[in-house]
């Protein structure tokens, strides 16, 4: 990781798939010591582990791990089988699956339900591991702190993600059109595009829910701002209050005004892509794993990517989006946490690293070297400069899988297309948000940062 990278980490302890990991189903080999070889073999007898990979993450990206760290690890360890399933929902149905006794080898939980995991008794306690493995001295300090319960490591952090604006850059050239700087040249932006009968911004998740957090989080960010927005996250804040309902406003005003596609909850992600891609949108909101996706499908023109500016009347940058985009963790049931934890350092290697540099992937460790990449494609060099400027400055915005508490995480992305299609109401939206997040303040899960 280059010196400014780790200065910046080091200093946000606030900030924070493509490769979102988990494990299905815990599979017993023929041996009863966790998946090591017996005494007198070399070979592994069958150990199987069962792992979820998000169906929201590039098919691509899928594909080059298996290829480049799946394939090679069984190539090294005969007799161990990673069996990749696709879910929409692995962090739910692996809880299910946990609390009957069985479920996952490898699990990914979002990093606020880390710590209630580890509660549950669900997890692995890696510290012996981690010794093992020196993973204290490669991840990143801050990064460790929310994959940790006192003085137990629990999970380990994955990729740190940020949220922009990918935009045509060949059509506003033809149009004469600025790249915003204010909220007020960002309406007025939207408005000469459709005024030519093109759709300002695709967006599309009938495949995957989830990608309703990046609109929650990009629009209570730079709503918001950092420190109102912090302040909300840490209890000191109404979710039913008048700043609120202003950014549920302007977030909702989006579908309302036309700004973003308004049949974009019955499309699905690879159809909002296209629309862009086709030039019908010009604008596509987004995390750095979309630049994988964009190249794969090779636009006939020039993009590129931009910073939300704040909605107010101010000319202020907008709080950029930050999140951890997963962590990893190992069923306190399984039958094999030495493989399962050995193969979860083999995905931190230096060559896998390396790799995910290429394909968007910021991974919070000390071997995370973006200029140790040839040939880095500049999409991805302009992405992290927006990325690593934001975490510079601390004018960051929080992304609702990292830091907002489960349960209104969940009541938030599921009920978002009910409150912007005008089926449920603004206060009553605000409302239970502020209920649940009531009751995770009183059980002591809201995240401390």
């Amino acid at each position: 990781m280059n010196k400014k990278m780790k200065t910046v980490l080091a200093l946000l302890l606030v900030a924070m798939v493509t490769l979102s990991l988990a494990a299905c189903g815990t599979t017993s080999g023929n041996t009863a010591d966790g998946g090591k070889t017996k005494a007198d073999s070399d070979r592994v007898e069958d150990v199987i582990l069962t792992m979820y990979m998000n169906q929201a993450s590039p098919k691509e990206a899928i594909a080059a791990f298996r290829e480049e760290v799946v394939d090679v690890f069984e190539r090294e360890n005969e007799g161990v089988k990673i069996d990749i399933v696709m879910t929409e929902d692995s962090t739910g149905l692996a809880t299910q699956q946990i609390a009957a006794g069985g479920g996952p080898d490898i699990l990914t939980v979002e990093p606020s339900s880390v710590q209630l995991f580890a509660e549950a008794g669900y997890l692995q306690e890696l510290n012996t591991y981690a010794e093992e493995f020196g993973w204290y001295d490669l991840f990143e300090e801050w990064a460790l702190k929310f994959t940790s319960r006192g003085d137990s490591l629990y999970a380990l952090p994955s990729e740190v993600e940020g949220l922009g604006v990918f935009y045509n850059k060949d059509m506003f050239a033809e149009n004469g059109w600025e790249v915003p700087t204010t909220y007020k040249e960002y309406i007025d932006l939207c408005e000469a595009i459709k005024a030519v009968d093109i759709i300002p911004t695709a967006f599309g998740n009938s495949d995957f829910k989830g990608a309703n957090q990046w609109w929650i989080a990009m629009g209570y960010s730079v709503s918001l701002g950092q420190e109102t927005y912090h302040a909300l996250l840490q209890g000191n804040l109404s979710w039913e209050g008048e700043e609120l309902q202003k950014a549920t406003d302007q977030l909702t005003s989006m579908w309302d005004n036309g700004y973003i596609y308004e049949n974009s909850a019955g499309i699905t992600m690879e159809d909002s892509r296209n629309l862009f891609v086709g030039e019908q949108a010009a604008m596509l909101m987004s995390g750095q794993w979309e630049i994988y996706e964009l190249l794969g499908a090779e636009p006939t023109f020039e993009w590129g990517a931009f910073r939300m500016p704040a909605w107010n009347d101010t000319d202020e940058e907008g709080a950029l989006p930050i999140g951890l985009g997963g962590t990893y963790a190992i069923n306190k049931h399984s039958n094999h946490p030495e493989w399962a934890a050995k193969f979860l350092d083999y995905a931190y290697a230096d060559d896998a690293v390396l790799g995910g540099i290429s394909r968007g992937v910021i991974v919070p460790t000390t071997n995370c070297e973006p200029s140790e990449v040839e040939g880095l494609d500049r999409h991805y060099v302009e992405m992290f400069d927006l990325v690593l400027d934001a975490m510079e400055t601390g004018n960051i915005g929080y992304c609702a899988w990292t830091y907002w508490p489960p349960a209104v995480d969940a009541y938030g992305w599921n009920n978002f297309e009910a409150l912007y299609l005008g089926q449920l109401s603004r206060d009553e939206f605000l409302r239970n948000l502020q209920e649940k997040f009531d009751e995770a303040l009183e059980n002591g899960n809201v995240l401390e940062f």
